[in-house]
């Protein structure tokens, strides 16, 4: 990839490589923001951003133009970068097709490489608290039915949702598994029957049970139509503060508070 090495910000006021300026491209009447790439005595070099800009151009573009030498003596006006930082850093552990525009590529894990940057910036080590899930899975909550929320100052009563083991459950109207296409689901809300790695599945309407509570992933695990799906524990507690519009899930015949 062609790298994209952006010099680190020159001191205010100088043009200098890593320089910000704005100016007319050679055979442009517009004025263009560029970044400077080199400085002589009589000419300076800049790469122009926006000049002759392509929607279909490589991936690996990091959005400015080729470099074109300007006179010293045309009108060049000094901005400032705006950027505040000297580029941008990946850690993988694997290549991307990104390398090439990184200031800075580590190849690692984050944790691994996060916790030596603490240590250099002198922080001490980090203790990570797990959150306090709860205990109870029976809880309610302000929706509706079809797991829509409530409006405020309802007089509808608030409705059980309840997670426990064994409990009869089903996806609510408007989910978007047709859409998300992934094929052990497609069944779900289809139209005609699905067929994956030879086996073929009737149409479904997204019925099922809690199977059980998995403490070491902090989720429900799910039977819907036949395959397994996991619902993290911390949608119970959005659904107790009513913090989404709509539920995934809810009780196949759920019960309400009166």
């Amino acid at each position: 990839a062609d790298r994209s090495l952006l010099p680190p910000d020159p001191e205010l006021g100088v043009i200098a490589p890593g320089a910000w300026v704005r100016a007319k491209p050679p055979g442009k009447a517009a004025v263009y923001r560029g970044l400077v790439t080199k400085v002589k005595d009589d000419s300076i070099d800049v790469r122009f951003a926006d000049v002759d800009s392509d929607d279909d151009s490589e991936e690996d573009s990091d959005g400015l133009g080729d470099v074109v030498t300007l006179s010293r003596k045309q009108p060049i006006e000094l901005t400032n970068s705006g950027s505040g930082s000297l580029g941008t850093v990946c850690i993988n552990l694997q290549q991307t097709p990104q390398d090439g525009k990184m200031t800075l590529r580590l190849f690692g894990k984050s944790d691994d490489v996060l916790k030596l940057l603490l240590k250099e910036l002198g922080y001490a080590p980090q203790v990570a608290k797990a959150p306090q899930w709860p205990s109870v899975h029976r809880v309610l909550v302000p929706y509706d039915k079809d797991g829509r929320r409530l409006p405020k100052d309802t007089s509808q009563p608030m409705m059980w949702l309840d997670l426990n083991p064994g409990q009869a459950i089903r996806i609510t109207p408007g989910h978007n598994i047709q859409g998300a296409r992934q094929p052990v689901y497609m069944h779900i809300g289809a139209s005609q029957p699905y067929t994956h790695k030879g086996e073929t599945r009737r149409p479904a309407p997204g019925h099922g049970k809690v199977k059980q509570y998995s403490s070491e992933s902090t989720s429900f695990v799910l039977s819907i139509e036949g395959v397994q799906m996991r619902l993290g524990v911390w949608w119970l507690v959005s659904a107790i503060k009513g913090d989404v519009e709509v539920l995934p899930i809810v009780n196949l015949q759920p019960e309400f508070h009166r």
